[in-house]
């Protein structure tokens, strides 16, 4: 992780939910342009420790169990990587179940992922507007 990154992280995971939108991964990524190969641990590191940002900065803002501020990342298609949906089925498990049955995630289809990641948004904004500053 990148402590010194995590708060600005967290900023633009919190301003986005406050203006219910979303932010494509490019952005995010973008923050860390300015640290070197090395304090990633090594480039081969990048990612993963920008996900481990990601993840600390988002549980600052919000318990996973209130929302999961990570459904307002979003790839080319719109839709979350796969570690979302994930998520979404540890801690939603019966919203899971009612959309997508015993389907695995790597199985489930766009019109799945989009009825999911719609419901946890529109938890996200509103968890937003009532706990977030």
């Amino acid at each position: 992780m990148i402590e010194s990154h995590k708060h600005q992280v967290a900023d633009l995971l919190r301003s986005t939910l406050k203006l219910g939108s979303t932010i494509h991964y490019s952005q995010l990524y973008d923050l860390f342009d300015d640290l070197s190969a090395e304090e990633f641990g090594g480039a081969n590191l990048r990612m993963a420790a920008i996900h481990q940002t990601l993840e600390a900065a988002a549980l600052d803002l919000a318990e996973t169990s209130d929302a999961i501020v990570t459904c307002v990342l979003r790839t080319k298609t719109g839709l979350p990587g796969l570690g979302f949906f994930d998520v979404f089925h540890i801690h939603r498990h019966a919203e899971y179940k009612a959309i997508a049955g015993n389907t695995i995630v790597q199985e489930l289809t766009d019109a799945q992922k989009f009825e999911m990641l719609e419901l946890e948004r529109q938890r996200a904004y509103d968890y937003a507007k009532k706990h977030l500053k």
